[in-house]
């Protein structure tokens, strides 16, 4: 055995063994500041001070302000000469173009997705809402929302579109943003349950127009409780 092992050149690494994922100080500040805007933690219009950013991650101001760059170019702060850097407002044209263009960008992951469903890929979608049903009659908002949003991203996966994903993804930070700021435990979801069957339905018959038809009231349902809300709250149009 030992005569073996004086023969080797290399250590027998596993080529299972995956490098660690270096992660800059940029990219701990704008993840972190990210979740704290999405959830709510900073509200619209909170003043952002870099340096004490700075201070609480240990890091230079340099990628604090990279970092800061890369959440306005997201919307999600706003950099105003002479004034600093704050939180991004929320306002009703937001909603209103997040909104409908989720709605239309998740039609099109329906259309894309349409082809490549499966039996396996139907009962995965059914057993993700049945849980998301359960979640309704006894969960939390969060759990609700993580639920729905799971059933969303499945579909999405499927269109094999990474493109689609991405911009999804990136319209869907400020939609959990809405979501998490304004909904509270009071959301209504029953009809979210609903539609998600009727998806389901229009993609195992091979229905097409229906199951598009209620992937758009989904999200466009979504739109007229955030308006409403915004609306109540004296939320401005722009």
């Amino acid at each position: 055995m030992y005569a073996k092992l004086k023969g080797r050149s290399a250590m027998p690494i596993p080529q299972t063994a995956k490098p660690l994922a270096r992660v800059s100080a940029k990219e701990v500040v704008f993840s972190a500041v990210q979740d704290w805007i999405i959830s709510g933690t900073l509200q619209p219009g909170e003043k952002i001070v870099d340096t004490e950013l700075a201070k609480a991650f240990s890091v230079s101001r340099t990628p604090v302000r990279e970092a800061l760059q890369m959440l306005s170019e997201q919307g999600l702060v706003e950099v105003i000469p002479s004034c600093g850097t704050r939180v991004a407002e929320i306002n009703l044209e937001d909603v209103r173009q997040t909104y409908e263009l989720l709605a239309e960008l998740e039609c099109a992951a329906v259309r894309l997705a349409f082809p490549r469903m499966e039996n396996n890929d139907l009962n995965a979608l059914k057993a993700l809402n049945l849980h998301f049903t359960e979640m309704v009659e006894q969960g939390s908002i969060q759990e609700q929302c993580a639920d729905d949003r799971a059933f969303h991203d499945y579909i999405i996966q499927r269109t094999g579109n990474q493109y689609l994903r991405q911009y999804i993804s990136q319209l869907m930070i400020r939609a959990i943003r809405i979501e998490n700021l304004y909904f509270g435990e009071n959301v209504e979801q029953k009809i979210s349950v609903e539609q998600h069957n009727k998806i389901i339905e229009g993609l195992e018959t091979h229905d097409l127009p229906l199951a598009e038809k209620f992937m758009r009231e989904n999200w466009l349902i979504s739109y007229k409780r955030a308006q409403d809300i915004c609306s109540k709250l004296d939320i401005k149009k722009a």
